[in-house]
């Protein structure tokens, strides 16, 4: 056998990275193989296996399929058990048992001795492909199957486990209990594990020597086994044919044994009295409903007693009992999975004397596959938890990368654009009649000189030549906005130095990218390009270098486009609380002339008129602002001027 699966696994191996799925031994054991299966990217199972591995366990190496093969010492007189490792799968597949374990012809039925372990790969993978086997719903997906105990070797379930007794061994076709009820007159037979058998055979089983208890074991051509007793009211069915027995729905539709078309193996066999029992509900209802009853005892007592109200016969590892619980009102069924029993492989529960259930055993109780107890919800949560910090910090992380060299970009940029006009301006905003005060968001402020008539661009280029703000900002002179709170007025580069207009006046600076949602990248017509050198009206004696600090700006802007900052926002935030304060120039002007002119403002003009001219003028004492505009007559524009010359 060691020989034999030696050569197999090395014939397997050397088809490592080649369209079959790769294999690997278990704890260095030739026994027990594991099998990583891939399926079509299109398929439903590998679509349900991506997601698994990306987004509920967050591990890219498991958007797999593991599935174990676990080989007997007589190999390859018997066929290995293959069971899926994890992730679970959906438990209404047809080829995949509740516990996981592969059920198919080739294992069972049409199983020979010149069959290898790269057919049963072959085999399972392409059943796997074609049947469109999905996984377990996310309730149930997290919760692994129950590990195959040490002790169960695949071979406890073969024939030579439990001899044929009684000479009974023969193949019957299958009629479910709903089918048969109305012609054979068979009832409650859904309520138990037992099975019914034609009236003819009564002589063939019954006679001086038949052991007792009669417990028979049904083998589909799958391999699906389990034991059961005979019917205590309908044992022998008359007219019911030869070839033909009645078995309980459920047990039916858990063997899938199709309607009359597929013969079953049934013989008669001995078991042993069970002694210890490993159970696991197939959904967390169960434990409810039990809770739900505790006032009939412990939970312990309830579900032996349940145990022996379902009249059951006999336990089968890997198979299901229906057990019902008793609520208020009647009762409730319940399927739970014999992962594990002793004696190995089958027990029966009927004792076989005049007391058919004077057995008792211990049960023990496996948590169902969607149970979730608040210690393993916390540990859940905190595992999401952790996945999600650690991509939001890369993400941070990253995002902050971009950030840094997007903005070191740019303020290369700036210093480019500061160092042509520093050459081709150097003495601009130093000579003039009209006399700007410039105030930035981060609070700093500069004094600028500027002949009347000439262009506003002018200013623009004096901020960038002198203003810490354009650089630490990493502002480009296209995206600079200027604006008045009294008059209320924003300038553009194309508009005209005035007098009256500006002397002496305060200018708000701020940035377009800082008071509005920045454009994409590639919307170069939403947002102007700086106007060409030609048209502004600048004093320069080199067009050149300066259409080439234009161009550096056109590039600033693209680059700005992407960036979001703070600061900027912050700044947007200062503008729009002076340009609401300017909004109040009609009241203050209205209250100035009149009848308002003899009696002065009221108490409440005063101090919006206060804080106006605070705000212009940049004078945090209110209280010599108060004293100027008495000695203006209220008048904010007067005050303004007269603190702009002090």
């Amino acid at each position: 056998m060691f020989e034999r699966l030696s050569v197999e696994f090395r014939q397997i191996e050397g088809m490592r990275g080649k369209d079959f799925p790769s294999v690997d031994l278990v704890d260095e054991d030739l026994c027990k193989w594991k099998v990583t299966m891939k399926f079509h990217e299109g398929s439903v199972l590998q679509r349900e296996l991506n997601h698994y591995g990306d987004k509920m366990v967050a591990d890219k190496t498991k958007k797999v399929l593991d599935v174990r093969l676990y080989f007997p010492h007589d190999y390859p007189q018997c066929p290995p058990e293959v069971r899926v490792h994890e992730p679970r799968v959906n438990s209404s597949c047809e080829l995949i048992t509740f516990g996981g374990i592969f059920k198919t012809v080739l294992l069972g039925h049409d199983w020979t001795e010149t069959l290898t372990a790269k057919d049963i790969i072959t085999d399972i993978h392409l059943r796997l492909s074609m049947c469109e086997v999905s996984l377990a719903p996310p309730s149930r997906l997290l919760r692994p199957y129950h590990d195959k105990p040490k002790s169960q070797d695949p071979v406890s379930l073969r024939s030579s486990a439990f001899p044929t007794v009684n000479n009974f061994d023969m193949e019957f076709k299958v009629i479910p209990a709903r089918e048969a009820g109305a012609t054979f007159g068979i009832s409650d037979l859904d309520e138990s594990d037992r099975i019914c058998l034609p009236a003819s055979l009564m002589s063939k089983l019954y006679t001086e020597h038949t052991k007792l208890p009669i417990i028979f074991e049904i083998k589909t051509q799958e391999g699906r086994v389990r034991h059961m007793g005979i019917s205590d009211k309908h044992s022998f069915v008359e007219h019911l044919p030869s070839d033909t027995v009645i078995v309980p729905d459920w047990i039916n539709s858990e063997l899938r044994i199709p309607h009359r078309s597929m013969l079953v193996n049934i013989r008669c066999v001995q078991l042993k009295p069970v002694e210890q029992l490993l159970l696991q509900p197939h959904n967390a209802s169960f434990y409810k409903d039990v809770e739900a009853c505790s006032h009939l005892g412990s939970n312990q007592a309830i579900l032996n007693q349940a145990m022996k109200d379902s009249k059951l016969t006999a336990l089968t590892v890997n198979t299901a009992v229906k057990i019902e619980v008793p609520k208020p009102g009647g009762s409730v069924s319940h399927l739970l999975e014999i992962l594990n029993v002793h004696p190995p492989g089958a027990a029966r529960v009927i004792a076989g004397g005049e007391d058919e259930w004077d057995i008792s055993f211990k049960v023990d109780f496996a948590p169902a596959p969607d149970f979730e107890d608040e210690e393993d919800y916390k540990k859940r949560m905190s595992e999401i938890e952790g996945r999600m910090l650690t991509k939001e910090k890369a993400k941070e992380r990253r995002m902050t990368e971009e950030m840094k060299a997007r903005r070191e970009e740019l303020s290369n940029l700036v210093m480019m654009q500061r160092c042509a006009l520093e050459d081709e301006m150097p003495n601009v905003g130093k000579k003039g009649e009209v006399e700007v005060k410039l105030a930035f968001p981060d609070g700093t402020q500069l004094d600028g000189k500027f002949k009347d008539g000439t262009s506003v661009s002018n200013i623009t280029a004096f901020i960038m030549i002198n203003s810490d703000w354009v650089i630490n900002e990493c502002v480009e002179r296209s995206s600079l906005t200027l604006s008045s709170a009294y008059p209320k007025k924003t300038f553009t580069e194309a508009d005209t130095i005035t007098a009256k207009d500006l002397h002496r006046n305060r200018l708000m600076v701020n940035s377009t990218g800082s008071s509005s949602p920045l454009p994409a990248a590639d919307d170069d017509h939403d947002t102007p390009m700086p106007s060409s050198p030609t048209d502004t009206g600048i004093e320069r004696s080199n067009t050149d270098r300066l259409e080439a600090a234009w161009e550096n700006a056109t590039q600033m802007q693209k680059v700005r486009r992407t960036m979001r900052s703070e600061e900027a926002m912050e700044a947007a935030r200062i503008t729009e609380m002076v340009t609401k304060q300017a909004d109040m120039d009609a009241a203050p002007q209205a209250a100035a002339s009149g009848d308002a002119a003899a009696t002065g403002p009221s108490p409440e003009e005063m101090a919006v008129r206060i804080q106006m001219v605070s705000e212009i003028s940049g004078n945090p004492d209110p209280t010599m602002v108060e004293s100027i505009l008495q000695a203006c007559d209220w008048d904010v524009e007067r005050a303004v001027s007269l603190l702009f010359e002090h």
